[in-house]
């Protein structure tokens, strides 16, 4: 998250038209996300003409701070009297569902994550069969066929909580950045670099109050909706319907169990990759958040 380092921010129009810039203001907070879109918050004196619903926000320069605004708020309430509130451009993929390919029930794949992932954004964004349904501007960077090889299928789902099943189960993340000297949005699988104590590949980066380095910490550890079992059941009725137990390992008091419906699954095989997707979305809600020194930001962590 940034918040109130003082930064330029610059706007542009829905056709990526630079149309203004405001390096004065009361504060901003711009959340990030690895597999998913951020948000921001722009708090301002007065609304200016290029603050408009549709339009794009860019902080100091970086492609990939860039948002879309969404919401503007006006109110007597103080210093602060008004609120520009918007998305990471990522928000984007909320706007689409996986349509499958013409004449099939599914979209159907056995690749690695990234060239799913890429495959459905290009399939439902950029080279859609209904023509309509391109998004202008988007460009989607070639996979390069990272993650684990697994069974996926999708049908009409929100194509964005398609994206973050995936990076879920991969550990991949996302991102779509805006270039407007070439008018491009472009999206971009990611993946994280290990900077931390247990490896010797290269420097860890530690956060210790030892240091100086980090202030106020809050560790949360959530087990509400947790599961590690999934009993996947494919086609077939009563007895004789397919039954994939992923995470059987798991017992007594450690096994949380999680029935997952997959009788659109004709290969029996794949059963199991489903499983574990859907494993992936009831992980146990682990979060860190304090006060970070920022002087090596951007440099030695992002």
């Amino acid at each position: 998250m940034d918040r109130d380092r003082k930064i330029n921010i610059r706007f542009f129009d829905g056709n990526l038209n630079f149309i203004g810039e405001l390096d004065s203001y009361v504060g901003i907070d711009f959340v990030s996300r690895w597999n998913r879109y951020g948000e921001f918050k722009l708090f301002v004196h007065n609304i200016s003409p290029q603050m408009k619903k549709g339009h794009y926000i860019m902080l100091n320069n970086d492609r990939r701070k860039a948002g879309i605004i969404k919401r503007i708020k006006c109110g007597d309430n103080g210093n602060a009297s008004a609120e520009v509130a918007g998305v990471t451009i990522a928000h984007i993929l909320t706007q689409r569902l996986t349509v499958p390919p013409p004449g099939k029930a599914y979209h159907s794949f056995h690749a690695p994550a990234e060239d799913i992932i890429c495959a459905l954004v290009t399939a439902n964004c950029v080279s859609a069969a209904d023509s309509k349904r391109n998004m202008p501007y988007l460009q989607v960077v070639s996979s390069r066929g990272r993650g684990d090889k697994i069974y996926y299928q999708t049908r009409y789902e929100e194509l964005n909580k398609a994206v973050e099943t995936l990076c879920n189960a991969s550990g991949l993340g996302i991102t779509v950045s805006l270039h407007p000297e070439e008018k491009k949005l472009i999206f971009e699988v990611l993946e994280g670099t290990d900077r931390s104590s247990k490896q010797s590949k290269r420097p860890p980066m530690i956060f210790n109050v030892e240091y100086d380095n980090v202030t106020n910490r809050e560790y949360v550890s959530d087990l509400t909706n947790y599961k590690n079992c999934a009993v996947t059941a494919g086609q077939g009725e009563g007895a004789d319907r397919k039954i994939e137990v992923v995470g059987n390992k798991n017992a007594g008091m450690d096994r949380y169990e999680l029935f997952v419906d997959a009788r659109d699954i004709e290969n029996d095989t794949r059963l199991s990759d489903r499983g574990v997707s859907k494993l992936a979305e009831y992980a146990v809600m682990d979060s860190y958040s304090s006060n970070v020194n920022a002087v090596q930001y951007e440099t030695k962590w992002n």
